[in-house]
């Protein structure tokens, strides 16, 4: 299959659904996923503000994706290392299907091999487990370390898995799935390390009460 195919989703059935978009597994490459707009007679959900939004427009979620890639690109190109772990999923740019043209994304899977589940999914269904903890504590460190400029850190946009190396998979973490990018009207967070990172402490822990768990600002860590 080349970059000039189209790939047929029509009668495949989503993943996962948001607001903006859907998911898709990638026919043919099993560690990447293909995210398409859902057309917006056929939004639902969202916040206030994303209905608002929305509604003047596609120019708008054409914004998020531009945000979104544009962080992903600073970030890897950030980083202090090669092999260095982003906690955001990686990027492979666009693909035509029959949908619409989709954004070629990482994915990241469970056990045996089916789509991660979220934060959101694993707090619901009990406490979590120690294991789970430190890999959020992981997960929010790099977050940090990093400066990713998060629009819409939640549970539901963090997913608890594995990537796939060129060789092998990946250590068990927590990974951002969706919503980083700065999005705001007023973007302070990408001018200002210290605003970004006040920001972020917040919305840590609002999903820390979310969760059962405490967030610990000075050490950076994530309790019961």
């Amino acid at each position: 299959m080349t970059a000039r195919d189209v790939i047929v989703l029509a009668d495949s059935t989503p993943l996962a659904r948001g607001f903006e978009r859907e998911v898709h597994a990638h026919p043919t490459e099993p560690d990447r996923l293909l995210k398409v707009l859902v057309p917006a007679e056929h939004q639902g959900g969202g916040g206030p503000a994303r209905r608002f939004f929305a509604a003047r427009g596609p120019k708008f979620r054409d914004f998020l994706i531009a945000r979104e890639y544009r962080e992903y690109a600073r970030a890897a190109l950030s980083l202090p290392r090669i092999g260095a772990r982003l906690p955001i999923t990686h990027m492979f740019g666009f693909q035509d299907t029959d949908l619409g043209l989709a954004c070629v994304t990482e994915r990241v899977s469970d056990e045996a091999g089916a789509l991660a589940p979220t934060l959101d999914a694993l707090s619901r269904g009990g406490a979590l487990s120690d294991d789970q903890i430190a890999a959020l504590t992981d997960f929010a460190r790099r977050l940090l370390r990093y400066d990713i400029r998060c629009s819409d850190l939640t549970r539901k946009n963090i997913a608890l898995g594995y990537r796939a190396g060129p060789t092998r998979r990946g250590p068990f973490e927590a990974v951002l799935v969706d919503g980083f990018g700065d999005t705001h009207a007023i973007a302070v967070r990408t001018v200002s390390r210290r605003v970004n990172a006040a920001s972020v402490h917040r919305k840590l822990g609002r999903i820390a009460e979310k969760s059962g768990l405490v967030w610990d600002t000075t050490g950076e860590v994530f309790t019961r």
